[in-house]
């Protein structure tokens, strides 16, 4: 069972597109699950709430938008410029040491 919301790009995304199979650390796993949704179930803040929690720091915030859909996350980093506050997006990719990386949100 799946709850809340699975962006583009993620394993949980992939189950609930019917995925035969899908990559978990790496290694490629054949799915033999039945995949079962329940929507509408989030422990993240909405966009009102995100504005509504950094406003108090604002126009000093340094703010970091690292995680979400494309697309949210420019309109988010918009409407933090309409309140004057500066946000960059952030790679999705986590740097490791040795010149190696990883998936955030996939593998």
């Amino acid at each position: 069972m799946i709850v809340g919301f699975q962006p583009t790009g993620g394993l949980g995304r992939e189950l609930i597109d019917g995925a035969e199979s899908v990559r978990v650390m790496g290694r490629p796993v054949t799915v033999r699950a039945r995949v079962a949704t329940v929507g509408g179930l989030s422990a993240h803040a909405d966009r009102t709430e995100l504005l509504d929690w950094v406003r108090p720091a604002a126009p000093a915030a340094e703010v970091r938008l690292v995680h979400g859909e494309p697309r949210s996350l420019e309109s988010l980093r918009d409407a933090l410029a309409g309140q004057g506050m500066a946000a960059s997006l952030q790679p999705s990719e986590v740097e490791l040491p040795g010149g190696g990386h990883r998936e955030e949100a996939g593998e």
